[in-house]
């Protein structure tokens, strides 16, 4: 009977860029090779599947904002996944509000 791999969520960091004009997404996964990576983005979440010979890293990041999946990026180096994914609408700037 084969065991099957443990499923680990990986740790994971989403951001705005400066402009507020992109989702910029990290994802750590130590000793996975860029072959054994999948992306795959479906309205706005994007989902990373990645394996290792000891355990399968599975994970998801919602976005508040609308995206272009089809003009994203990715690149792998040194363990870290980085996504680069455009907003479909550039963000209205914050309001500061007053504490009374």
């Amino acid at each position: 009977m084969k065991s099957r791999k443990p499923r680990v969520q990986p740790d994971s960091f989403a951001c705005l860029d400066d402009k507020e004009e992109n989702l910029l997404v990290t994802v750590e996964l130590p000793g996975v090779e860029k072959k054994n990576i999948e992306v795959r983005m479906r309205d706005d979440v994007i989902y990373v599947k990645a394996q290792r010979e000891d355990v399968e890293f599975l994970g998801h990041v919602h976005s508040a904002e609308k995206i272009h999946p089809k003009k994203a990026k990715a690149s792998f180096q040194n363990g870290l996944l980085d996504i680069k994914v455009p907003l479909k609408e550039k963000r209205s700037s914050a309001l500061r509000i007053k504490i009374d």
